[in-house]
């Protein structure tokens, strides 16, 4: 799983790098936010704040080239854009009426998905006023619930991290079923030894009991472990789990820059098991 689209930088989906067609590709567009620039809440109307240059066209032809390829939406992320520090962050907010935004959000991310050849959604947010997330859960659930319902989506994933981790560990337990993946953002602990990884990767699972849908993670460029570590980290989870899923990577514009030579190493690693 890769994140694309977010840095603000003009990115195409033109150079995906797919070495096995045997392994499954996904693409997570980052991102579609229901508020104005300004950070004024749209209540559940979302709009996409991914990349201009990742276009329906290109994702179409993408897909059609390459069956493997899945292609996902991010909900919310950090901000708007992670390029730019003055943009504000995106926070949950509670709607005054769950059905009115329920409804609004299913409206338009259906349209987004239709727009844009999407096959799942990934709920990222990543910032949460202390008394303003009551309605979190059951909204969310709710919407996702009735994307999968309509065959919107066949894909539902969640990006938890931080302090309202256990948030994200009622969503997923309240809908079990309508989750496929978790991408835990394993370098937001700022760990850098192996084995404190793989011993995290397994409370991880324990904490969510979800063997098969916790994805291993890796931020390029940033924080926890790169190169080699992550790869032997990886190789271990393969080796040792045969339900291990996969890694989530963030993210591809960042990737682009060395000619996706990570995207490559992994797939080429995960054509030998």
């Amino acid at each position: 799983m890769d994140y694309i689209g977010a840095s603000g930088a003009s990115i195409t989906v033109d150079h995906v790098p797919i070495i096995d067609n045997n392994t499954q590709i996904y693409l997570i567009l980052a991102f579609a936010i229901d508020a104005a620039t300004n950070g004024k809440p749209q209540n559940g109307k979302f709009s996409n704040y991914w990349a201009d240059s990742i276009t329906p066209k290109s994702i179409a032809l993408l897909k059609a080239t390459h069956p493997n390829v899945r292609v996902l939406m991010s909900l919310a992320g950090d901000s708007f854009y992670i390029s730019d520090s003055n943009m504000p962050p995106i926070y949950w907010y509670d709607p005054e009426s769950t059905s009115t935004w329920i409804n609004n959000a299913v409206h338009s991310l259906t349209a987004l998905a239709k727009k844009y050849h999407i096959d799942g959604v990934d709920i990222d947010y990543e910032h949460f006023r202390q008394d303003g997330h009551n309605k979190f859960i059951f909204c969310i659930g709710e919407v996702l619930k009735e994307l999968k319902n309509r065959k919107v989506i066949t894909v539902a994933t969640i990006a938890p991290a931080g302090e309202f981790f256990s948030l994200y560990v009622q969503l997923h337990n309240s809908y079990r079923t309508v989750f496929d993946y978790i991408n835990y953002q394993f370098y937001a602990d700022e760990m850098y030894d192996p084995k404190k990884y793989l011993q995290q990767y397994s409370n991880v699972v324990k904490y969510f009991n979800a063997p098969g849908k916790v994805m291993m993670a890796i931020q390029l460029y940033g924080q926890g472990l790169h190169g080699t570590k992550f790869v032997s980290v990886v190789q271990e989870l393969l080796k040792t789990d045969p339900q291990f899923p996969g890694v989530m990577i963030w993210d591809y514009d960042a990737s682009a820059k060395t000619g996706f030579q990570t995207e490559k190493e992994l797939q080429n690693l995960f054509s030998h098991y």
